[in-house]
């Protein structure tokens, strides 16, 4: 398969991430099990980092990536700051949400911040496979795509 077509197992866990969410939010699932919220952020986490891995590394949309950038140190903090960045921005959506539109309560700086740490955990996570397949190494690796 192309190198530029987005992965298809990637394609189906942000799907399996979203019929969960909705699930979830439909039977009260964040109120009635108030720890589902963690593995929620983890497999988004997973997921941003697979993807912003497999889009710098692997999709041939960047070309000539320096060799500072084929180091495992680098492959990690881009997943983790990727994650963090959009661990912030989904956090700030969220509030707005709650605050703007619901108007619920807020949940809390603590829930806040847990959420942002599970996301970046898990963006760490994908890194730590990443890298343990050296898939950071070579442009020509073919990593999740069928």
């Amino acid at each position: 398969m192309n190198k530029l077509c987005f992965p298809k197992v990637l394609l189906f866990f942000i799907i399996m991430i979203g019929v969960a969410n909705a699930l979830a939010e439909y039977f009260f699932l964040y109120w009635r099990l108030p720890w589902l919220d963690v593995p929620m952020h983890f497999l988004g986490g997973i997921w941003i980092g697979l993807t912003v891995l497999w889009l710098y590394y692997l999709s041939a949309k960047f070309k000539n990536i320096p060799e500072n950038h084929r180091k495992a140190a680098y492959v990690y903090f881009l997943a983790g700051i990727v994650a963090l960045v959009i661990g912030i921005f989904w956090e700030i959506f969220e509030f707005n949400l709650i605050f703007f539109i619901t108007f619920n309560e807020f949940n809390g700086f603590y829930d806040t911040a847990g959420d942002i740490l599970f996301a970046v955990i898990g963006a760490i996570f994908s890194a730590k496979y990443f890298v343990s397949k050296e898939h950071y190494k070579k442009q020509e690796n073919k990593i999740l795509n069928n």
